[in-house]
Parts: structure tokens; C-alpha cells; sequence
């Protein structure tokens, strides 16, 4: 709806100097519409700018849960606890049973 030379949203009452702005503000804040996708785990977001910080806020807690062995991020604790038990410490525990049996056999 134009208001003299501003363009008032019907929803909030908000002015804009464009329609253009309007129906940008319009799309972003009064629909379901998220046409913003994450591509670290899918969810969806109205704005550039929060997908933005939920990538960051994701990276920096992913950072958090990379092995110290490998290259493998989780997204949780137990998940990284159960692959350095399941990966790293298995192959520990084989190469310490190869380094015991080859000194059983020298």
C-alpha cells in the first residue's frame, strides 16, 4: 500500500521507499517461504543473513568435534568418542598386538 511517497506494509505498518523493498521485507518476515538452504545440514531460513550466522554458529561447533586423529568431524561427543574407541583405538591395539607378537618371535 503506497503512503505519499512510501510504501507501508500491511501486515506491520513498516515503511519502505520502494515497493521492491517492501515485498523483499514482505517475503522475508511475514511468509514460511525459506529459500535459504544450509549446506552443512539443510535447514532452511527467509534470510542470506541469518543462513549466514547459523553456518557460522555450525562450523564453529563442528571445529569443535574434529578427531585428533583424522580428518572426520562430528556433530556430537559421543559420535567422536564411538569412532576414536571403534576406529583409532582398535587399530592401536592391533599394531601393539603386532609390535608384542613380532618381539614373541624374535
Amino acid at each position: 500500500m503506497k503512503a505519499g511517497k512510501h510504501f507501508v506494509c500491511e501486515k506491520c505498518q513498516k515503511t519502505f521507499l520502494s515497493s521492491t523493498a517492501m515485498k523483499l521485507h514482505s517475503l522475508n518476515y511475514h511468509t514460511d517461504i525459506k529459500v535459504y538452504t544450509c549446506d552443512l545440514c539443510d535447514e532452511g531460513f527467509r534470510t542470506n543473513h541469518k543462513l549466514k550466522l547459523h553456518q557460522k554458529i555450525v562450523r564453529e561447533k563442528l571445529n569443535a568435534l574434529k578427531c585428533s586423529h583424522c580428518t572426520k568431524v562430528f556433530i556430537g561427543k559421543s559420535l567422536l568418542k564411538q569412532h576414536v574407541k571403534n576406529v583409532h583405538q582398535k587399530v592401536l591395539a592391533f599394531f601393539q598386538w603386532l609390535v608384542t607378537r613380532h618381539s614373541d618371535i624374535n
